[in-house]
């Protein structure tokens, strides 16, 4: 795309499509040079070659965000915004990600069906791609005010700090709506949106897909268990090959260590500035983000009474991240509506195709058992249940 010949003022929006598609071009380049580097490839004998495959993937999304932010706190005064107008997208996302669930009651309950969703997995695909999902009615204004009242109330919940995921869950997100024993908590944003939208009645339709697959399943791995019984009694063949060690992408050490030894002086300077290499369990990990949020700013930032000055500090700057958050949304909104009206699909910065393809993978050995299933149990081979 050739920048020069934007006319600058036709949208004021046109910098975040642009952003959009740099970072697009910009991962893809990325994942290109590692796989070319005969140096990196050379990992492979030193590493179990899939590890290797997997740290590169997730280390080619850690190394656009390093690029991205790194330019961001060099200039912090001047693109501060676009900090606020990313997690007002993340906000986006949750309200998709509500809507996403209410079908997934609907469907559980033999209500409605949905294209390309055949079974209860499906759910967890689009919970990772939600911004694209075909079925889910586009985000409407009124949403959008309601989750600005939702920032600025009581209810709400910073899905980084309470480690919220997991979002069409629907086992246990329904188990912690109608007990206090749940392994997680029933999320604030859909306790939210139900009371103000009226759709609290979908959690009270009964899950007839569910039982049904499991019932399947359950016949089709009985009759794995008989294959394995007759298989268990053939000789193990003998293991020749020593086991490499697992190049892992998560570990802080095996991560400083990759951009030390293959990154150029700018992305390690970057890399320092973004804190890429801090440990996830450092206590102090939540008073530090805070620490750099209040001082990247010359707003007054009101200081809320607390017994503890850093949890008054920590209440200060989450006020503050809400505010900023909700003057974004708006941004935020009209951002979408033109990547929605351009049909421009939305970047999922979480995709990692090695994952997806396993997850595909699942998907179709869960549709043949569920079908086996069927069949030991007297009924056609199809999904139609």
């Amino acid at each position: 795309m050739d920048n020069q010949n934007l006319d600058k003022n036709f949208t004021p929006y046109n910098k975040d499509i642009d952003r959009a598609l740099w970072r697009e071009q910009t991962y893809s380049d990325i994942v290109n040079e590692l796989n070319n580097n005969p140096e990196i490839m050379q990992l492979k004998e030193q590493y179990s070659p899939s590890s290797v495959d997997s740290f590169l993937q997730y280390y080619a999304s850690e190394k656009l965000s390093i690029l991205e932010w790194g330019q961001m706190y060099e200039q912090w005064d001047e693109n501060n915004n676009i900090r606020w107008v990313e997690l007002a997208n993340e906000g986006l996302s949750q309200i998709q990600q509500k809507k996403l669930f209410d079908l997934q009651c609907l469907w559980r309950a033999g209500n409605i069906e949905l294209e390309g969703v055949l079974i209860s997995h499906d759910f967890s695909r689009w919970e990772r791609d939600v911004m694209n999902c075909p079925f889910i009615p586009p985000i409407t204004r009124q949403e959008v005010d309601l989750y600005i009242l939702y920032l600025q109330s009581n209810n709400y919940e910073d899905t980084a700090e309470h480690g919220i995921d997991g979002w069409q869950d629907y086992d246990e997100i329904t188990e912690a709506y109608r007990t206090d024993n749940a392994n997680r908590n029933f999320p604030e944003w859909y306790d939210f949106y139900n009371g103000r939208m009226g759709t609290g009645i979908y959690m009270s339709f009964p899950d007839v897909r569910g039982p049904l697959e499991d019932f399947y399943l359950h016949l089709s791995h009985e009759l794995d268990s008989v294959r394995q019984l007759a298989e268990s009694k053939k000789p193990e063949p003998v293991q020749t090959t020593n086991r490499l060690p697992l190049l892992k992408a998560y570990d802080a050490e095996h991560l400083k260590w990759f951009v030390n030894t293959f990154e150029d002086k700018l992305t390690q300077e970057y890399a320092s500035l973004c804190n890429a290499f801090r440990d996830l369990d450092d206590y102090d990990f939540d008073w530090t983000s805070d620490k750099e949020l209040l001082a990247s700013t010359a707003d007054p930032i009101p200081v809320l009474p607390w017994h503890n000055w850093k949890e008054a500090l920590h209440r200060s700057a989450d006020w503050y991240r809400r505010i900023k958050i909700a003057e974004a949304m708006p941004v935020a909104y009209q951002s979408y509506c033109i990547r929605r009206d351009a049909g421009i699909p939305f970047e999922n910065e979480h995709y990692n195709a090695s994952f997806e393809e396993l997850m595909d993978d699942i998907r179709q050995e869960t549709i043949d058992k569920i079908i086996e299933g069927r069949v030991l149990n007297g009924e056609p081979p199809d999904l139609n249940f």
